[in-house]
């Protein structure tokens, strides 16, 4: 019987301490996938941004990717979901963020950017994440994309709001400084 496995990549597939992925893991996803199983990565990373996983996309172990939590979804080149976000609400979360005076992450199909970088996304993407410099942008420039997900560099507090002006919007928080917004529904669960 052939089974699907899904796995996230920061802090399961690769050491948050190491920044790789261990060799016993690799081993054991070859053997899973040598006995017909399908292996898929679920994340909250955007296709961009995925940079850690060449130990095992080498081996051609991946059978397809649930990106930006379940917004985006697809099999090599085969898009199997995408998921924007209301223009309107990508426009609220942009001129919120200006106000406060905090960053705030534009994901698109294929390009990430970020408005009023800070010393905190330094801390997050580059030297946590090791994610290669993000193109700084302005709101305006950022807004007037097609925008699957962005990433807020908020409080729980301003989260609450905002959230009356992103109505069919989605919040998931993994890390107290900011906060993964997608479409209503687009979570890792429904991309599976």
């Amino acid at each position: 019987m052939t089974k699907a496995l899904f796995f996230d990549i920061d802090g399961t597939l690769v050491s948050f301490e190491t920044h790789h992925i261990p060799a016993s893991t690799i081993e054991a996803l070859e053997a899973a996938h040598a006995k017909g199983h399908r292996i898929f990565i679920a994340t909250g990373r955007p296709k961009a941004i995925i940079n850690n996983l060449s130990e095992l996309q080498d081996r051609n172990l991946i059978d397809g990717y649930i990106t930006m939590n379940g917004a985006y979804c697809f099999v090599g080149e085969q898009v199997i979901y995408k998921s924007a976000i209301p223009q309107k609400e990508v426009k609220a979360m942009a001129a919120f963020c200006e106000k406060k005076g905090v960053p705030c992450i534009f994901v698109e199909e294929h390009h990430i950017s970020v408005c009023q970088p800070d010393e905190m996304v330094k801390k997050i993407f580059y030297d946590f994440l090791h994610v290669d410099e993000i193109p700084t942008v302005s709101f305006e420039e950022a807004t007037g994309r097609e925008i699957l997900q962005m990433t807020p560099f908020i409080t729980e507090e301003e989260e609450k709001e905002i959230c009356p002006s992103i109505p069919t919007c989605e919040i998931g928080r993994w890390y107290p400084s900011f906060a993964d917004v997608t479409a209503k529904g687009d979570t890792k669960q429904k991309g599976i």
